[in-house]
């Protein structure tokens, strides 16, 4: 219900700040992605894990990265503040 377009906007507790800082008008096309590597998945599994990334992404990079031996590395790094910008 606004008139025009929104230009900056700001949460109310001054965690995420946006401003448009220029508009281009573009003739390339929209590209949907059909990769088969895709995982279809929940909004509600998508954030325990990307809530799990944050308070331990070594994790997931141990999964990536294997060892000489063969099984993966235990990479202990230190915790994100886990603050999505979509509130539930």
């Amino acid at each position: 219900g606004l008139p025009g377009l929104i230009m900056e906007i700001e949460d109310s507790k001054n965690h995420y700040h946006f401003v448009a800082i220029a508009i281009e008008s573009k003739s390339n096309p929209i590209i949907i992605r059909t990769d088969k590597r895709i995982i279809k998945t929940t909004r509600e599994k998508f954030r325990k894990t990307q809530e799990a990334y944050f308070d331990n992404p070594g994790q997931f990079l141990g999964k990536f990265y294997d060892n000489e031996n063969g099984p993966a590395l235990n990479i202990k790094l230190k915790s994100k503040p886990y603050n999505p910008i979509e509130l539930e």
